[in-house]
């Protein structure tokens, strides 16, 4: 049956390749919105309007997608087409999981889905090092501003009035929260895997200890994953400590490949890497303390804030 144009919430879970891509790419939403965007492109012959935002699971640690998309048009298999598009986007699932990969909804709150996708913002940003996690067409944003403009007359009324509601609640709520992040200097990233600055065995304080509750955030998702069959394993734990340790400018060295365990490895502080992994949890509340990471990092790495420079 043919469905006015209008907007719907969608949700994407990602394939395995591209969940490793987010967790290692400079510029993770835009990495998404050039595969969506050529996706929708080839399924329905011109440009699609969408937005989007990245959340990573706190259980598993998984990264997916929260966004709206204007819907295509009349169609009696529109919608199937639609969501097609996007499981190849988001790198295809297969099995019964991949038949719930994406999820259409009507938007009947534009300000509700905005809040629901930016709900872990602050957590997604610091897990992947990066605040670039959302992604707003110019096409949704043009027809947002005009309406918010008082041009009401030239975009249909409805469920897209709803849009304003949510791109505003998105670029609102992220300059709010990017004003707390941390200031980062992006350099180009070395062999695909994000470097916020250059290395260094001494850290400024604010990252230092950004670093030890990035940690102990990778611990608190990746750990718990492990005992989820199918969706973490120690290797993926290893390498995500491996990539944020980089990320934040411990000085690893080079990269080296252990055949034997399967792992890429650092030249430089390779039990640095297993001595994080192994943290347990704190015997007081069962989730992992910033306290002990900065006591491994210390002891273990001999990597260290810029105040024990005053405090020699």
């Amino acid at each position: 049956m043919a469905q006015r144009a209008g907007w719907l919430a969608f949700s994407l879970d990602l394939g395995k390749g591209q969940e490793v891509k987010i967790l290692s790419h400079v510029d993770p939403a835009d990495h998404l919105r050039r595969r969506l965007s050529q996706a929708l492109k080839n399924t329905f012959g011109r440009s699609i309007p969408f937005g989007f935002s990245i959340e990573i699971a706190l259980k598993t640690g998984k990264p997916h997608l929260h966004g709206v998309i204007q819907h295509p048009g009349a169609g009696e298999d529109t919608r199937e087409r639609l969501v097609e598009a996007l499981r190849r986007a988001g790198g295809r699932i297969k099995g019964r999981v991949g038949s719930r990969q994406a999820k259409l909804t009507a938007i009947t709150s534009g300000t509700g889905w905005a809040r629901y996708g930016l709900k872990d913002f602050d957590e997604a940003a610091r897990y992947l090092g990066t605040g670039k996690i959302i992604f707003l067409s110019t096409e949704l944003t043009r027809l947002a501003r005009e309406l918010h403009a008082g041009n009401a007359s030239k975009i249909q009324a409805g469920s897209q009035s709803l849009m304003t509601d949510y791109l505003f609640k998105s670029n609102a709520y992220v300059e709010m929260r990017l004003d707390k992040l941390p200031e980062m200097t992006q350099i180009p990233p070395i062999n695909g895997l994000r470097t916020i600055m250059q290395s260094d065995d001494i850290l400024p304080e604010i990252r230092f200890h950004d670093l030890a509750r990035h940690i102990a955030g990778i611990l608190q998702v990746r750990r718990a994953s492990l005992f989820n069959e199918g969706f973490g394993t120690e290797k993926d734990l290893h390498d995500a400590i491996h990539v944020g340790l980089r990320a934040y400018g411990a000085d690893l060295g080079d990269y080296a490949f252990n055949p034997e365990a399967g792992l890429i490895e650092p030249t430089r502080r390779a039990d640095l890497v297993k001595a994080l992994a192994g943290l347990d949890t704190s015997p007081f509340d069962g989730r992992f303390d910033p306290s002990d990471v900065v006591f491994v990092l210390a002891e273990v790495g001999d990597v260290l804030p810029a105040s024990v420079q005053h405090a020699a």
